[in-house]
């Protein structure tokens, strides 16, 4: 009767412990996921994944990845991307960079002390990179910077001042570009 009752705990505890690591997502692969939402081709062959993660509730998910890869092999993974083949991105440099903020309140007062920068939240970067086209004198030279709080994975941090921001109108989707380094932050949400 001990040892039946020692199996059955067992039992349900491993089956608690699958049905929390399935919740988390700890089983996703969501590298694979994140190309799926935002129509993105597989990552280049010998490209180094540096780090991936995210969650799911069954309804919504965020998949987030990081990969170093060549300049040719990150310019054709972008040829060979359906989302970002025809997709114009904005151009990230030292007046238009993307900043990486680790609350809302660390971001207020970067903005207290350069008051004259404006700040674009990256979701928001589609509707500027389309009002860009429309009057390029006017934003081609306006000191904007993007900004990115993560909420999870906490540790999805870009910061670029020489790259490119593609943002994907499905969804929730950017692909972050840093040519100075050759790495590639990616991050899709669905809901």
């Amino acid at each position: 009767m001990y040892n039946q009752t020692i199996a059955a705990i067992a039992i349900f505890v491993i089956v608690v412990c699958l049905f929390l690591a399935i919740f988390f997502g700890l089983f996703d692969n969501h590298v694979k996921i994140a190309c799926g939402i935002a129509g993105l081709a597989s990552v280049p062959r010998n490209a180094i994944v540096l780090r991936s993660g995210g969650w799911s509730t069954g309804f919504s998910n965020q998949s987030c990845f990081v990969f170093k890869a060549t300049k040719q092999e990150i310019g054709q993974w972008i040829s060979n991307s359906p989302s970002l083949r025809d997709n114009t991105p904005d151009v990230l440099s030292e007046n238009h960079r993307l900043i990486s903020f680790d609350s809302f309140d660390e971001m207020k007062e970067w903005k207290k002390r350069h008051s004259n920068h404006d700040l674009v939240d990256t979701l928001n970067g589609y509707e500027l990179v389309q009002k860009s086209k429309i009057y390029p004198e006017y934003y081609q030279n306006l000191e904007i910077h993007y900004y990115n709080i993560p909420t999870d994975p906490s540790w999805f941090r870009p910061n670029i001042r020489k790259g490119r921001l593609f943002d994907i109108s499905r969804y929730y989707c950017s692909v972050f570009v840093d040519d100075a380094n050759n790495v590639v932050w990616v991050t899709a949400s669905s809901s």
